[in-house]
């Protein structure tokens, strides 16, 4: 049996399943005796309340029941009384919780340490939470708010208490168009949204290069080339005509100063 002077002071404080006798109780705690030990007056304490008494006697150890003194070499521990006590029948203290566990005393710290039902304490370091072992994992996965988890949108691992933060910054997080067009876009996307999708935006005709000065929603583009067909038309063809008198003054001016470079090119050769 692992030894019990580090774990608590004082006795077993465990439900028995038949009537408690007194034999087994100690004088000093009121719990069944944990490691007894028997005093030179042959009165029997716990372990550690022994050793609270000499405590507070200056090291003394003076029996509660008689209030006399037990030298050291007459005080031993009572392995045949121990055996006895950890024999006796005990529940579960979790049986109000419907853990239906029952065995020998000296096996009930065995059992609280894997029970469904023993509260315990949630393992991230922040959580103060305790809850049955049996609902640990459930809220390590769903309620702790200290625990890990991975943002939906850009899949970093983020603390649940820092989600909504980490969102605020996201650069995949949805966010509604700044135009107000209804659609929500990755954070990081908007400029991208706005510049080439966005139904909302503010754009030049497409015929601004033959003269429309029309700007309006990409909405209002459409609307907008329905109804110019004739105009943008018109406007074509002026600008193409343009281009044409243009191209024909160029070539007129090319073909002089070709006519000009071969005379006198014919005039250093003749």
């Amino acid at each position: 049996m692992e030894h019990r002077s580090m774990q608590r002071i004082g006795g077993y404080d465990a439900p028995f399943l038949n009537d408690f006798i007194e034999d087994y109780e100690c004088p000093v705690c009121k719990m069944a005796f944990c490691e007894p030990i028997q005093t030179q007056c042959g009165h029997r304490l716990c372990l550690t309340c022994s050793e609270e008494i000499k405590k507070c006697n200056k090291g003394v150890l003076i029996c509660p029941l008689d209030k006399k003194v037990s030298k050291p070499d007459k005080t031993f521990p009572d392995k045949a009384f121990e055996r006895a006590v950890q024999h006796l029948q005990v529940k579960c203290k979790n049986f109000m919780k419907n853990c239906r566990w029952t065995g020998d005393l000296r096996l009930i710290d065995n059992h609280l340490e894997n029970c469904k039902y023993q509260e315990v304490s949630c393992p991230n370091e922040l959580c103060t939470a305790s809850v049955l072992r049996k609902e640990l994992m459930e809220h390590m996965e769903t309620d702790c708010i200290f625990r890990l988890a991975n943002c939906q949108y850009c899949y970093l691992e983020i603390l649940y208490l820092e989600m909504q933060d980490h969102y605020d910054i996201c650069k995949y997080f949805p966010v509604d168009c700044v135009n107000q067009c209804s659609i929500k876009v990755p954070r990081k996307k908007m400029f991208s949204h706005i510049s080439n999708d966005c139904a909302h935006t503010i754009v030049d005709c497409q015929y601004f290069n033959v003269g429309c000065n029309f700007k309006g929603t990409r909405n209002e583009q459409d609307i907008h080339a329905s109804s110019s067909t004739h105009n943008h038309l018109s406007m074509a063809m002026s600008k193409v005509i343009a281009l044409e008198t243009k191209i024909s003054l160029m070539e007129e001016e090319m073909e002089q100063k070709f006519n000009v470079l071969e005379r006198k090119f014919d005039a250093i050769f003749s």
